[in-house]
């Protein structure tokens, strides 16, 4: 269970701050929502706080395991399945909900991009992953979108 004022990201609607619990009448049965105002995709993001575990709302990582997934989109990136369809099925499985797994594969996928051209799938994939990368590191580290976003970029460039 969560409080408000906890810091938590959305496996789709990136990290926020629980701002409230509201009560919600919906038919004959009355919920209780947490509020998450101003998510990178949404601007206001009811979350049912009986489904919050099963749609994968979890707490943002602390500032120590921030600097744990920059030192993985700093470190060397490995080429994912190059079969299509091993790659589809890798994507498919992949954990939205684990901060560290994320950043392995937008390091992975971004190192791909620089390399040649992705599909439009896996560009999707890509850009997914980076949207919930950015959104979790600003709220835990208290930077701008914008400053995250740089250091992002240039974290698997080589100096």
């Amino acid at each position: 269970m969560f409080h408000i004022g906890d810091k938590v990201v959305h496996p789709v609607y990136g990290a926020g701050t629980i701002a409230s619990i509201e009560e919600r009448r919906n038919r004959d049965e009355t919920a209780e929502y947490y509020v998450i105002p101003d998510t990178m995709e949404a601007d206001r993001l009811l979350v049912p706080i009986k489904a919050a575990t099963e749609v994968g709302l979890r707490k943002a990582v602390s500032s120590e395991d921030a600097e744990e997934m920059l030192k993985i989109l700093k470190s060397e990136g490995h080429v994912i399945a190059a079969e299509r369809l091993e790659r589809v099925a890798y994507l498919k499985r992949v954990d939205w909900t684990d901060p560290f797994v994320i950043a392995e594969l937008w390091r992975d996928l971004s190192m791909e991009a620089k390399n040649g051209k992705l599909c439009a799938t896996t560009e999707k994939v890509r850009k997914r992953a980076r949207r919930l990368l950015l959104s979790e590191l600003c709220l835990t580290t208290g930077m701008s979108r914008q400053q995250c976003g740089v250091m992002m970029d240039t974290c698997g460039e080589v100096s």
